[in-house]
């Protein structure tokens, strides 16, 4: 029962505001699904395996560009024997776009249509999210995305899903043994540096570990923050810190966390004191105080009506900025890539051979 208080506890606090440019809640994935999507019976099959074919012409970790996000969702399925929900399906792709071509290179497809294996660990169907939230989804060379699922007895377990399909659970890999354990919920995984962090919420309080991603053992484990007052969300400093209470909703540049810009409209790193992000429809440059809000901030771009702009990345050079922009008044609603310089001016869009769809969720993850 504890256990079961724990678990309605976090779902009540998940409100909190994050991402680039709107007052969107971020609601990560844990073992309770709210979509109203009909279930689908399945057998239990978390080992299932695939031979899919990865349709990859180079690293995700070579070569420069736009890196795009497209998520969509699929069904929820529940287990056959109690009916309750195991796991709501997905498909990521990650696509590398040439700013200057146009030509498009695909890098990597995260799906658990096929194997049924587990939950996406970010929502990304939640367009704010700033660049931190989605590189916190990904391991350093893009081969691994966090991923959850719920188990029969009702337990969280947080981990990853490779390019194959295949879930790899980190909570049953780290448990200890013990017959008289309580239910294990564990949410919000995120990979960072060399660790896999995530919210252990199975005593009765909120602790935030972290565990070597080279020794998933039990006795690797460690614990960052014993009891964790700000459950909305698990944020991550530069420095491998966790924030809590107000410092939460910033985003800092580096570890020595001076400079900080707020997430309700942090895109994406200019310098240590200059931003881009996401307010009111427009993309905007920002020039930051330490305190964690800006002395001023300058439209990049012309405002349009019934235009609706968002998810802005910085050019490695820090010259220019590419963003997504769709016609939130038209029957057509996919969006399209456009590229400003960053004093600001007419925007270019950027002719791309990629399917940009309405009915996915699009993000611009990086520009590398």
């Amino acid at each position: 029962m504890k256990n079961t208080l724990s678990l309605l506890l976090v779902i009540l606090m998940l409100t909190s505001l994050v991402g680039c440019g709107n007052s969107t809640s971020y609601t990560p994935t844990t073992s309770v699904e709210t979509t109203e999507t009909t279930p689908v019976e399945i057998t239990e099959a978390t080992s299932v395996e695939t031979t899919a074919t990865i349709a990859t012409t180079e690293s995700a970790s070579s070569g420069g560009g736009i890196i795009v996000l497209s998520a969509k969702e699929g069904d929820n399925y529940t287990y056959n024997s109690t009916g309750t929900f195991k796991l709501k399906a997905f498909t990521v792709n990650l696509d590398l776009i040439n700013p200057e071509t146009g030509a498009t290179t695909h890098l990597r497809t995260f799906s658990s249509e096929d194997t049924q294996s587990c939950s996406a660990g970010t929502r990304f169907s939640d367009q704010s999210l700033g660049t931190e939230f989605l590189a916190w989804s990904f391991n350093s060379d893009y081969t691994k995305m966090t991923a959850t699922l719920s188990l029969e007895d009702n337990a969280a377990h947080v981990g990853w899903i490779d390019e194959i399909g295949n879930f790899t659970d980190v909570s049953a890999m780290i448990e200890t043994s013990s017959d008289f354990a309580g239910l294990t919920m564990h949410l919000y995984p995120r990979f960072f540096e060399n660790y896999f962090y995530f919210m252990d919420a199975s005593n009765n309080k909120f602790q935030v570990k972290r565990v070597p991603l080279e020794n998933l053992t039990s006795g690797a484990v460690e614990t960052v923050i014993d009891e964790y007052h700000y459950a909305a969300f698990l944020h991550i400093a530069p420095d491998g810190s966790v924030l809590e209470s107000n410092s939460a909703i910033n985003v800092y540049y580096d570890s020595s966390l001076t400079y900080a810009a707020n997430r309700n409209f942090f895109c994406d790193w200019v310098s240590e004191s200059v931003c881009v992000g996401a307010e009111d429809g427009l993309i905007y440059k920002y020039n930051l105080d330490p305190d964690g809000w800006y002395s001023n901030r300058t439209a990049l771009i012309p405002e349009i009506n019934g235009r609706n702009n968002r998810s802005a990345v910085v050019s490695p050079d820090s010259n220019q900025v590419a963003f997504l922009s769709n016609l939130s008044n038209s029957t057509n609603t996919s969006p399209s890539i456009y590229i400003v310089s960053i004093n600001g001016g007419d925007p270019v869009k950027v002719n791309t051979n990629l399917s940009l769809s309405g009915d996915e969720t699009i993000h611009l993850l990086t520009w590398k």
